[in-house]
C-alpha cells in the first residue's frame, strides 16, 4: 500500500470477446483485492445510466497500474488501441501510471509500442498456452504485486496494513517472552505439582471426591472402597494402545468404560450417544470430546457442541460467540461467530449450508465443511441446490456449492 494507505487504483482493458480471462483473472487477484492492497476498476463497474465513455477515461486518467490484456481481439479493436492503450502508454512515458500487457493468447504484440514494456506473464508467454493455467494467473498476480512494491517502494513482507500490525503484534509477543521465559520452568514445576496432587490425592484418600459417573443413561454409584477404583484405573492403564486401534467401530461395547474416562480426565458427566462414535464429556458445565478409546480430541471448553451435516462438521459455542470444528477438533472457522443459521434445505449433504454472520456480515460453510465464501457479504439469497446468489459492496453476483465463482459481482440483481 502507498504510504498514506490508500488502495493502488488498478484499471484493466480488454476486449469484450475476451470477458472470460477478464474474470478468470479478477479471481485470482482477489487475495490484493481483499487486503486492501489494490482496487480494481474496468467498465463492468459504470452504473447503468451513466455516460460510460466519460467513466472509462476518469479511471484511466486516474489509475496508478493499468492492465492491458492484450489478445488478437483486443489489438483489433480500435477503441482498446486508440482510447485506452495508446492513452496509458502516453501515462506511462510521462511517468504517471504503469502500464502493463498480460498476454491471453498468441498475437502481434511485439509489432506495437508494447514490445517495449514487460509483459505478464514470464517472457509474454501467452496465457492460454500454458499447460496449467492457474501458473499462468498466479504469476501475473504476483508481477503485478512486485511491480506494486517497486513503484511504491514498500519493503518484503509490509506489503498492507495487516501485514504491519502482525508484525507489530509479533514484536510485542517476543518482548513479553523476553520476560516470561526465566519463569517457564517454575510454572512447569508449579503445574506439574497440581496435576500430581489432583492424580493422586483425591481418588486414594478422599473417596468424595469421586463423582457419580453416567454408564449409557444408569447411574453408577461411587465404590466405598476408592483402592478398587484405583486399581481399575491401573488394569486399564496397562492395555497397549493397538489394542484399541484394532476395535470394531460397530461394537458399541468395546471401548474404554465411561467411569475410567471421566476419572482419567475429571469430568463430571460423560455421554456415549454423540454422533461420529464420539464422546461428550462434562466439566464444570463446559463441553468437550473423546474418542471411545479414551483421548481427548476437544477439551472441555465450550459451553456447547453440537454435531452437524456429515457428523464432521462441529458447532460451538464460547460465550457469545460460536466457531466450527471438524470431528478432529481442527478449527474450521474461529469462535468470533456472532449468530449461525443450519440450512439443509431438506437436502444430500452436497448441497447443504451454513450460514455464518460476523459483524454483520455474511459467510458461508458447504456440508464437508468447507469456507465457500469468507463473511463479507451483506445479502445471499438461494436459487436451488447448487446457486446461491451473493450481494458483495452492493453488487449481485452467482456462486456454486463450492465456491466457485459462476458470475463475478458486479450486477444490480440477477434474476
Amino acid at each position: 500500500m502507498t504510504p498514506n494507505d490508500q488502495h493502488i487504483k488498478v484499471f484493466i482493458a480488454y476486449a469484450r470477446k475476451d470477458v472470460e480471462y477478464l474474470n478468470q483473472l479478477r479471481t485470482y487477484l482477489a487475495p490484493l483485492e481483499r487486503n486492501k492492497t489494490i482496487e480494481i476498476w474496468y467498465d463492468g463497474e459504470i452504473v447503468p445510466g451513466t455516460e460510460w465513455e466519460n467513466e472509462i477515461k476518469t479511471h484511466l486518467q486516474t489509475a496508478d497500474i493499468i492492465l492491458l490484456l492484450v489478445s488478437a481481439n483486443s489489438l483489433a479493436s480500435d477503441y482498446f488501441h486508440d482510447k485506452e492503450m495508446m492513452k496509458a502508454l502516453e501515462r506511462h512515458r510521462n511517468g504517471e501510471a504503469v502500464v502493463i500487457p498480460v498476454i491471453l493468447s498468441e498475437c502481434l504484440w511485439r509489432t506495437t509500442q508494447l514490445a517495449d514494456l514487460q509483459a505478464l506473464p514470464k517472457n509474454g508467454k501467452a496465457i492460454n498456452t500454458w499447460n496449467n493455467q492457474s501458473l499462468a494467473y498466479t504469476n501475473v498476480a504476483e508481477g503485478l504485486n512486485k511491480a506494486i512494491r517497486k513503484r511504491h517502494n514498500i519493503p518484503e513482507g509490509e506489503s498492507s496494513e495487516p501485514d504491519r500490525i502482525s508484525k507489530s503484534l509479533n514484536e510485542r509477543l517476543s518482548s513479553i517472552l523476553f520476560y516470561l521465559i526465566p519463569v517457564i520452568p517454575l510454572l512447569i514445576g508449579i503445574n506439574l505439582f497440581i496435576r500430581d496432587y489432583q492424580i493422586n490425592k483425591p481418588f486414594k484418600n478422599d473417596k468424595s471426591k469421586i463423582d457419580t459417573v453416567y454408564i449409557e443413561n444408569k447411574i453408577a454409584e461411587p465404590t466405598d472402597n476408592s483402592s478398587d477404583v484405583q486399581d481399575y484405573i491401573d488394569d486399564y492403564s496397562d492395555i497397549e494402545t493397538d489394542e484399541y486401534e484394532n476395535v470394531d467401530e460397530e461394537s458399541e461395547d468395546e471401548h474404554i468404560p465411561d467411569s475410567v474416562l471421566a476419572i482419567k480426565y475429571h469430568l463430571d458427566e460423560v455421554y456415549y450417544d454423540f454422533p461420529a462414535k464420539l464422546v461428550l464429556g462434562v466439566k464444570n458445565k463446559n463441553q468437550g470430546l473423546y474418542t471411545r478409546q479414551g483421548e481427548e480430541v476437544i477439551p472441555p471448553i465450550y459451553y456447547s457442541i453440537d454435531p452437524l451435516f456429515s457428523k464432521k462438521v462441529l458447532i460451538t459455542k464460547k460465550g457469545k460467540h460460536c466457531g466450527v470444528l471438524d470431528e478432529n477438533g481442527k478449527t474450521i472457522f474461529p469462535s468470533i461467530i456472532d449468530k449461525c443459521d443450519y440450512d439443509s434445505n431438506n437436502t444430500p449433504i452436497d448441497y447443504q449450508l451454513l450460514k455464518i454472520i460476523v459483524e454483520d456480515k455474511i459467510g458461508l460453510i458447504n456440508g464437508y465443511g468447507k469456507i465457500i465464501s469468507e463473511p463479507n457479504l451483506s445479502e445471499i439469497e438461494r436459487l436451488n441446490n447448487e446457486i446461491i446468489k451473493v450481494k458483495f459492496d452492493g453488487k449481485w453476483g452467482l456462486l456454486n456449492i463450492n465456491g466457485t465463482e459462476i458470475t463475478p459481482k458486479i450486477y444490480d440483481d440477477i434474476h
